[in-house]
């Protein structure tokens, strides 16, 4: 964590203009920053005008490489339902993944996964959808890029909220290795929860990962395991060898 002049640093956490910062930040790359958001100008702040702002900062803010692709769907984008396709959908997420990741990083960006990919409501052809897309979360490597997904009928003036999810990014240099990313600024409490939130994600994650290893590995079809199914919609079919 990066500090700024009129910050106080306290057990827990720091307490800046911007407001709380909370000690799960410390030792991540996340930056807190007030006062420069508002002539920010999208290049990196160099040392001799970090002093004048009053501010310790070497990444960019959210707002840099926040994006926002809208696109109409066409009758070529249906299923065989009628509906938009779920995939031309992730599609265009992936490219707004992409936009966002690269545009912070500075580099070529490739996905390595996506988490929590969210249908809420179907998309209909002739309606008008709106990607958002913002740089959530930055590791050394790795970048989250959350999107979020409305659709608009035009007609009815009505929009609705159809798809969330979260792309994991990997920044590579021109020689095609891992490059690292320039930390993130966090200008808001909202920005400040979503960053909190990557990380409890990805602890998530990991937990699940390392509990269905196990799991897996030592996984026995005893009577504990089947009484898992008594009230499941499956039918015991094994034969005795």
């Amino acid at each position: 964590m990066s500090l700024y002049r009129g910050g106080v640093s306290i057990e827990g956490g720091l307490y800046t203009p911007a407001g709380y910062i909370s000690k799960r930040l410390l030792g991540h790359r996340a930056v807190a920053v007030a006062e420069v958001k508002n002539d920010y100008s999208g290049e990196l702040i160099e040392p001799h005008t970090q002093e004048k702002r009053g501010v310790f900062m070497d990444g960019h803010p959210v707002a840099y490489s926040r994006r926002v692709i809208t696109e109409l769907m066409v009758p070529s984008y249906a299923n065989f339902g009628g509906k938009v396709h779920g995939g031309t959908l992730m599609s265009l997420m992936d490219k707004l993944a992409y936009v966002c990741a690269s545009k912070h990083a500075g580099n070529y960006c490739v996905t390595v996964s996506v988490d929590n990919v969210q249908f809420l409501q179907p998309v209909e052809v002739g309606e008008v959808v709106s990607l958002m897309g913002s740089v959530n979360y930055v590791g050394r490597k790795s970048l989250v890029v959350g999107i979020k997904v409305t659709a608009e009928n035009l007609q009815e003036g009505m929009s609705k909220h159809t798809n969330t999810c979260y792309f994991t990014m990997v920044a590579k240099g021109a020689d095609g290795k891992t490059a690292t990313v320039p930390p993130l600024v966090l200008e808001s409490e909202e920005e400040v929860r979503r960053f909190c939130s990557a990380l409890q994600r990805r602890r998530i994650r990991e937990e699940g990962v390392a509990f269905m290893t196990h799991y897996k590995s030592s996984f026995t079809n005893d009577e504990a395991e089947l009484n898992l199914l008594s009230d499941e919609r499956c039918v015991l079919a094994i034969r005795p060898e």
